[in-house]
């Protein structure tokens, strides 16, 4: 079974009579899918080696496991914090997905998606505070956090060997791995009203091309914010 707090980012699905070809002591975990289908990742799970043998078993490439997430993680009368993690294309859109299901008991309620070839990521961080104005009494309320915005991809090498048959690819062992592409990095600072603090973000997508994840980030303020 795939842990809750670290599942694998890259899987691949087989069916279950060829678990044996995946053990656990070569660095393998599996995880039910369906009745006849299971998702096997693989270590950290941003790889996935596939030997001669193995790739006989599957007939596509890895895909990601991914599912969104976040909330408030501090609250006070004077300060909330939290964070959002979203899932979308690269234009801003809803993931394509293979299949969309609760695959942990822990949290029936959550929809983990399995998304094919690529998939962009919103990783968000949300603040705010009060701070004092000197010696006059008045008091401002400080908005801030971070956002992330990354594509991931899936790119396969191939292992060639070094004996009479290097020049057949068929027999040759592969590896999967994710490749990361940066789009944004930033964070931000506003002091404002609390009903402001989405124009500015969509002003700061703008501002740096990137008016297509304006509601992604929207989705992502109104979950840090546990709305």
């Amino acid at each position: 079974m795939f842990e809750l707090s670290r599942p694998p980012l890259l899987v691949q699905l087989i069916d279950k009579e060829q678990v044996s070809f995946f053990p656990p002591d070569a660095g393998y975990q599996v995880h039910p899918l369906s009745e006849k289908q299971v998702l096997v990742g693989y270590r950290s799970g941003w790889t996935f080696p596939l030997s001669v043998q193995q790739q006989k078993c599957v007939s596509a490439a890895p895909i990601f496991l991914v599912r969104n997430s976040g909330g408030i993680t501090t609250s006070s009368g004077t300060t909330i914090k939290g964070y959002a993690h979203e899932f979308c294309q690269e234009n801003g859109g809803e993931p394509l997905c293979l299949y969309k299901q609760k695959l942990f008991p822990e949290q029936p309620d959550v929809d983990w998606m399995l998304i094919q070839d690529t998939v962009t990521m919103i990783w968000f961080q949300y603040g705010n505070k009060n701070q004092h104005l000197g010696d006059s009494g008045f008091m401002e309320r400080i908005y801030y956090g971070k956002l992330l915005i990354r594509k991931f991809s899936v790119r396969d090498e191939i292992a060639p060997g070094f004996d009479k048959k290097a020049d057949d690819i068929s027999h040759s062992a592969k590896q999967f791995r994710v490749e990361s592409h940066h789009i944004y990095l930033g964070g931000w600072n506003v002091t404002t009203d609390d009903d402001s603090v989405a124009n500015y973000l969509h002003t700061l997508l703008s501002s740096n091309r990137l008016d297509s994840y304006m509601s992604v980030v929207t989705t992502a303020l109104r979950r840090a914010r546990g709305e």
